[in-house]
């Protein structure tokens, strides 16, 4: 692997090597939440986290901030004041992770090592790799020079979401598009969200019939669970929605502002647009593959989708959207991963199985309108999965938009980044 001259002076500096039991490389979702859940479940354990961002996203938040429903402040806070208490803050990038040996046996004495921009080499038993992915600006031409012009965006971005709603709420006529990626965007299914809020807007405005919304989606559907698919499509249908499902986005020709789609049989279309938003692709980083711990045609890392430990390297986890999870991945999803994962640690650490099982229970919340939300639940076979036994939450409801907007975000704040 190659450093540009800067970062190969950093990793010579002299620093000593520091030595931890637990290793947590990224700080997102699933960082914070398994490092506090950790440390609830066992408060003996030297837990280290390393991630180099300053301020933390609720992110499921930007897709409202994208409808001028919320405000990007709203969705960040200082990292500091997230770090669990007791745990090391290295506010460093990784550069490299270099695995333990494999010996063919558990083995809960090998070190793996962990090295940072700064010069400094981290190692520890058990690592914990949950950076998530980022957007793959490359894998569709053009998708960078669209995203600086005013007539596109996307809420993937942060710094992009406001932009979003800038160019939607100001839309009065033409061709409004949304694309949806298939490759190793989190949670896919949010890419409606722009377009269903946008369109409640317009009808509002008077405006809806004046503009002509299109949904180019390269996977066959949209959530994991027939029934919520079905709500939507017939939502789409009655708002008019153009969709075309199982496609390939080739590119995106900014000037003329045009989306070029690919379909099986090969043909292409040129899919004119006024305003685009876009669910990019998005990609592992560039030292968990050379770390030879992800799988080769997807980027993710290669874990057991039901203990979340690697399958061949010893005390290497994942979890969150950077993991190989057999299921759609979504923030929702980590309440039920980081359970799992701290009971499985632990119990590696004392010389146990691995017991615990994650089911691939995902979730997309989805509004349909300003007021109503589809909340899609489901697990790694298709069935849903519901968090209240008494009721599927796949029909539109007032009180799973109140949830989803005002609720949800409390609970991510003040619950589950504190391991509850």
């Amino acid at each position: 692997m190659t450093y540009p001259r800067g970062k190969m002076e950093a990793m010579n500096l002299t620093r000593p090597e520091t030595t931890h039991d637990v290793v947590i490389i990224g700080a997102g979702n699933a960082g914070i939440a398994l490092a506090a859940r950790l440390r609830r479940d066992d408060p003996d354990l030297d837990i280290a986290i390393v991630s180099p961002e300053g301020l933390h996203t609720y992110r499921p938040l930007l897709s409202y901030v994208g409808a001028g429903l919320a405000t990007l402040r709203r969705a960040q806070r200082p990292q500091s004041k997230q770090i669990p208490a007791g745990c090391t803050w290295y506010r460093e990038s990784v550069v490299e992770l270099t695995p333990a040996p494999v010996s063919g046996e558990v083995d809960a004495t090998s070190a793996h090592q962990v090295h940072t921009d700064a010069g400094r080499r981290i190692s520890a038993t058990d690592v914990v790799v949950c950076p998530g992915t980022h957007i793959d600006w490359d894998a569709t031409p053009g998708l960078r020079q669209a995203c600086a012009s005013p007539h596109a965006s996307t809420n993937y971005e942060p710094t992009m979401a406001s932009a979003t709603w800038d160019m939607l709420k100001n839309l009065r006529q033409g061709n409004a598009v949304f694309t949806i990626s298939s490759h190793n965007a989190p949670c896919p299914s949010v890419g409606l969200k722009p377009l269903f809020l946008a369109a409640d807007h317009w009808r509002r405005e008077g405006r809806l019939e004046n503009i002509t919304m299109t949904v180019l989606n390269e996977n066959s559907d949209f959530t994991g669970l027939p029934r919520a698919n079905n709500e939507i499509d017939s939502r789409l249908r009655r708002l008019g929605v153009h969709v075309r499902s199982g496609i390939t986005i080739e590119s995106i020709d900014a000037d003329s502002r045009h989306v070029i789609t690919r379909d099986v049989d090969g043909n292409a279309t040129h899919w004119p647009y006024d305003a685009l938003h876009v669910v990019p692709a998005h990609r592992g980083h560039d030292w968990v593959a050379d770390a030879g711990i992800a799988r080769p045609e997807t980027g993710l890392i290669d874990i057991d989708e039901n203990t979340l430990h690697h399958r061949r390297n010893d005390g290497i986890w994942s979890l969150g959207d950077a993991a190989q999870l057999g299921t759609a991945s979504s923030g929702g999803g980590l309440r039920r991963q980081v359970p799992v994962l701290s009971d499985n640690l632990i119990a590696r650490r004392n010389g146990q199985p691995l017991a615990a099982r994650y089911d691939g229970y995902s979730v997309a919340p989805i509004p349909i309108d300003r007021r109503h939300l589809i909340l899609a639940e489901w697990d790694r076979q298709g069935h849903e999965e519901k968090t209240l036994s008494f009721i599927s939450l796949a029909r539109p409801r007032m009180a799973t938009f109140a949830f989803d907007l005002f609720a949800q975000p409390l609970i991510y704040w003040h619950r589950l980044l504190k391991g509850k």
